[in-house]
């Protein structure tokens, strides 16, 4: 395994870093964003008031106000856990992801949208995987850090933030110190998760410039968000 030693001339890191320290640090004097949080006490307010507003969740767009936290199911067919599809080391992802030993990803199962064209269609509508509870979701995280992943790689979360960082805050305690990288989509999402991720890859699932129909007909129900009482 390869690790940059903090030297920008260092023939261990890409000749693309090579610039005069701005773009590089060394793993030793790197802190991730949710261990500062955590040690500020922000993490774990964060982690209780997501999953408290599980009682009537506005976690994604779709606003469907149900009680997640009593199992109660609504368009991400998700209810008080989240569920794992597969968690593992990701070799396809983009080389700065990938490194040399893989992106710790998660998949999550189900999802809060309805994608005809979705690649893991049996993860996002057919629910593939098993429920974790907190403990065991921080415990995957914790084994994908201990195989020698570059970073802790959550796919298809908006469904389950509150669950997430109320397991990332055991996983920090248990010594989790891998960066954190989200594939995301949607705005609710990002507003959370905020503050202690380093990295985002974004995904535009649909535009609506000029043929607002076609995305009327690939997307089932509408993503629309409903208006919210004033």
């Amino acid at each position: 395994m390869r690790i940059f030693n903090g030297k920008v001339n260092d023939r261990s890191g890409p000749d693309e870093l090579n610039g005069g320290g701005r773009f590089v640090m060394s793993r030793k004097d790197f802190v991730p964003a949710y261990v500062r949080a955590f040690k500020d006490g922000v993490l774990q307010e964060r982690a209780e008031q997501a999953i408290e507003s599980l009682r009537s969740c506005c976690v994604c767009p779709r606003d469907c106000e149900i009680d997640r936290f009593n199992n109660k199911i609504g368009v991400c067919k998700s209810g008080r856990l989240a569920r794992v599809a597969s968690a593992f080391p990701h070799f396809g992802e983009e080389d700065c992801l990938r490194g040399w030993n893989g992106s710790g990803t998660i998949f999550f199962g189900w999802c809060n949208l309805r994608c005809v064209f979705c690649q893991n269609f049996e993860t996002s509508q057919f629910g593939e995987g098993a429920e974790v509870t907190a403990a065991e979701l921080a415990q995957i995280m914790l084994d994908l850090q201990k195989t020698g992943c570059h970073n802790i790689n959550f796919v298809t979360p908006e469904h389950v933030v509150p669950q997430v960082l109320e397991a990332l805050v055991i996983a920090v305690e248990g010594g989790l110190r891998l960066h954190s990288c989200i594939t995301h989509r949607l705005t609710t999402a990002w507003k959370v998760f905020s503050g202690w991720t380093e990295l985002w890859t974004s995904t535009c699932r649909i535009s609506n410039s000029g043929t607002p129909s076609i995305a009327e007909n690939i997307l089932s129900p509408a993503i629309t968000p409903k208006p919210r009482a004033q």
